[in-house]
């Protein structure tokens, strides 16, 4: 992976792991502790329709973690972030 190809992908982890922590604290109804407070409304609803528990969240934020450690290796991207997808999918969206 490039260098600017692996800037841009650490980026977008970066933001999918602080919008995935505000999915949590809206689920917990610490509002005070989202950071991105324009969009409470739907981050409630959505933590509210996904029934999200911490454990989820946990699991969640960690699996972008491990996909961040694998992208400063020499992975292909699209296989990375298709794998994550759908660990994510399947994380966030289980029965509780």
């Amino acid at each position: 992976m490039e260098v600017q190809e692996a800037r841009g992908l650490l980026g977008l982890l970066a933001a999918l792991q602080l919008w995935i922590r505000d999915l949590g604290a809206a689920a917990l109804g610490r509002d005070d502790r989202v950071v991105n407070a324009d969009e409470l409304p739907f981050l409630r609803e959505t933590a509210r329709r996904l029934e999200l528990t911490p454990d989820r969240v946990a699991a969640a934020i960690e699996r972008v973690e491990e996909t961040r450690m694998l992208a400063l290796g020499n992975v292909n991207p699209q296989l990375l972030v298709s794998g994550m997808l759908l660990e994510l999918e399947e994380t966030l969206t289980r029965a509780a």
